[in-house]
């Protein structure tokens, strides 16, 4: 016979919950000013009010669209990925995944770090990362000793995405990055280039 858990009794719920006797048969329901769930049609995202944008695949071209919407120049890198130079600082946008369905978007600091920097830069990385998920961030070491900062972000589109909302993921891991990169350099105590 399996033991089943007891429900817990009393207690606080917490703030913006629904107490557990209100979910239970015959309870009061959700309040009538809910909008419904399926307010637009399947495929499309709309705020209400608004017309619908369609809910798409991951593409190198609607990628690249929306960095050209931003005023970005771009190249190709090696592996196919979009490039381009934000205040000085190297973006690289991939697409992963067996359908392409992962958007990986990797800043790379414009600044090497000479090795004496490595205790300061591993702090530095480790709190920032209790203080926020993103961007993860790790250093390389280059060819040439110097120690290059990177952030990553990660998007998973697998049911797709709205133009709208790979704008605001591009442009959400570029400040990101740009944030990350601004809050290290003060404290190396180091001037960016404008």
């Amino acid at each position: 016979m399996d033991a089943q858990p007891e429900p817990l009794e009393g207690g606080t719920p917490l703030a913006g919950t629904t107490p557990l006797a209100a979910t239970e048969p015959g309870a009061a329901s959700a309040p009538e000013t809910a909008a419904p769930l399926a307010a637009a049609e399947p495929g499309a995202i709309a705020a209400p009010g608004a017309a619908a944008e369609p809910v798409l695949p991951l593409s190198r071209e609607r990628l690249l669209a929306a960095c050209t919407e931003e005023g970005w120049r771009h190249r190709i890198g090696p592996e196919g990925e979009l490039r381009t130079t934000w205040n000085l600082d190297e973006f690289a946008f991939y697409l992963r995944g067996p359908a392409q369905e992962v958007l990986l978007v990797r800043g790379t600091w414009h600044l090497g770090l000479g090795l004496g920097h490595l205790e300061t830069l591993r702090g530095f990385i480790e709190a920032q990362h209790r203080l926020r998920p993103w961007p993860q961030a790790h250093y390389e070491l280059d060819d040439d000793g110097a120690l290059r900062v990177v952030t990553v972000q990660a998007l998973d589109a697998t049911v797709g995405v709205t133009d709208s909302q790979l704008r605001q993921h591009v442009l959400d891991s570029v400040s990101a990055a740009a944030s990350f990169f601004g809050a290290l350099a003060t404290e190396l105590g180091v001037e960016e280039e404008p």
